[in-house]
């Protein structure tokens, strides 16, 4: 079975980017991440955010909306992001 399709999409705000899934990630409803302590019982976005730089997670249908720190550099983070998501929710 192939890899898990992500499609990477800028926002008007450079410290947030989406990230688009060829699967639903969170069906049915939103739901969003602003620390860690928050992402505790999702092991999916606890991943995320032990990226260094991840600041905030939403996850809404096959979308994953992530926002980074303002000394973040997404061409780090993005790579890890979408590994990170490959892992998670594969299968």
């Amino acid at each position: 079975m192939p890899d898990m399709m992500i499609e990477q999409r800028d926002t008007d705000q450079q410290d947030v980017r989406v990230f688009v899934a060829s699967k639903m990630l969170s069906p049915n409803k939103g739901v969003g991440f602003y620390s860690v302590e928050e992402a505790a019982g999702d092991a999916a976005v606890a991943a995320l955010f032990a990226i260094e730089g991840v600041t905030g997670v939403l996850l809404v249908n096959d979308r994953c909306t992530v926002r980074i720190a303002a000394d973040g550099d997404w061409t780090v983070i993005a790579p890890a992001v979408e590994a990170t998501m490959r892992e998670q929710w594969r299968g």
